[in-house]
């Protein structure tokens, strides 16, 4: 008996091996994949930025940048998430506060405040989603966190002031 499961161990190891480098292989194409996103997403970002300067207005000024943002995000970020409803309502809440900002009745310090507190609502019911949703692994929920700062925000540190618009 000892001897046919020294065998199979000794025949078993080939297949070990051969699954622990696809694996790693698969990890590593993961990792470029990732890597390639974000570059493409800093581009267009960029793009965004040249397009809409933040620090020039103009009529619908916000509301072009957020567009520009927003569809850079929804075309390469959405597809990525879990829970694409939320990625949805944080896109439309950054929209209509860009359409309040262009129409004056709200200050951008207003608007960045109102914004994080709506992506803070949105995060915490992604994490309640993910604690009650058993077909999320922890390690699929870790993969997406990596991803998502991997792959940045759209919002900027400008000294003591956070700019999302």
């Amino acid at each position: 008996m000892g001897r046919r499961v020294g065998i199979a161990m000794r025949a078993g190891l080939p297949l070990l091996a051969a699954a622990l480098w696809l694996a790693a292989c698969a990890q590593d194409r993961q990792q470029e994949h990732v890597a390639e996103l974000r570059r493409q997403v800093e581009t267009e970002k960029q793009d965004c930025d040249n397009l809409y300067p933040r620090d020039v207005a103009g009529p619908q000024h916000y509301s072009q940048r957020v567009r520009c943002l927003n569809e850079v995000e929804a075309r390469l970020m959405r597809p990525l998430d879990p829970f694409p409803d939320l990625t949805d309502r944080r896109l439309a809440a950054r929209k209509a506060l860009a359409a309040e900002l262009d129409a004056g009745r709200l200050t951008e310090a207003n608007a960045n405040a109102r914004l994080a507190a709506k992506t803070s609502e949105i995060a915490a019911e992604e994490r309640r989603r993910t604690e009650t949703t058993s077909s999320i692994s922890a390690e699929a929920t870790a993969a997406l966190a990596h991803q998502r700062l991997a792959l940045g925000t759209t919002c900027e540190q400008i000294g003591t002031a956070v700019n999302c618009f």
